[in-house]
């Protein structure tokens, strides 16, 4: 659960899979989730290690800030992760 937000079953597994340091694929329909899928590991990395570091990269512009977009949102909404993003 996301703040008031519950996680799909795909999202779930994928995050769990990620977070075991499992090399992990998401195929699924536009709009249905897949950025919390690598976003939530990335940020409870950085949570759970300060000198933990990410590199997000992205094919494009527009979805570099679609996702810039999605980030920004998540740390708006969890203020922990404003100490540590």
């Amino acid at each position: 659960t996301i703040g008031r937000r519950r996680l799909f079953q795909h999202q779930a597994a994928a995050i769990d899979s990620a977070m075991r340091s499992q090399h992990t694929l998401v195929c699924t329909g536009t709009g249905s989730g897949k950025s919390l899928c690598f976003l939530l590991p990335v940020l409870a990395a950085a949570m759970n290690d300060k000198d933990s570091k990410s590199l997000l990269m992205f094919p494009t512009k527009a979805l570099a800030q679609d996702q810039m977009t999605k980030l920004e949102a998540l740390i708006r909404d969890n203020p922990a992760l404003k100490d540590v993003v």
